[in-house]
């Protein structure tokens, strides 16, 4: 599955309340402190969409967005980062396929190559014992 794709998935599935808990948060009804400013109350509001917990906005910095974008501001990273992250932490395995498919391909190539090489080796070995036996006759 591609980067977009595995995106939309996470931003579908995804609650809000699973991701903060990675980093060791807990929201109450909904509302927690906000990591990312010198919050004294739970300004970061928890909000659904498509009956999923999965979007946030804090009425203390503006800060807001979904749960990868949450991912990006707390890690300060960009958005193909946090979505591996999610991928990974969650162990969702969205990106495995394409994962697994760039090995198999590396793998094929790597066994075309031994292939080649093995009768590079053959012809090689071949050419050197006519050499000597020309030069020795």
């Amino acid at each position: 599955m591609d980067i977009q794709n595995a995106a939309g998935v996470i931003k579908d599935t995804v609650d809000m309340e699973t991701v903060i808990g990675l980093y060791g948060y807990t929201a109450k009804h909904r509302k927690m402190v906000c990591p990312f400013h010198g919050d004294r109350n739970a300004s970061l509001q928890i909000y659904e969409n498509n009956g999923r917990h999965n979007g946030w906005h804090c009425f203390g910095c503006g800060r807001c967005g979904s749960v990868i974008d949450f991912v990006m501001e707390h890690e300060g990273c960009d958005f193909i980062t946090a979505v591996k992250a999610i991928d990974t932490a969650l162990g969702l395995g969205l990106l495995e396929t394409a994962d697994m498919f760039t090995m198999k391909r590396r793998k094929a190539e790597q066994e075309q190559y031994d292939r080649i090489r093995e009768a590079f080796d053959a012809y090689y070995d071949e050419m050197s014992r006519q050499l000597l036996i020309i030069y020795t006759d």
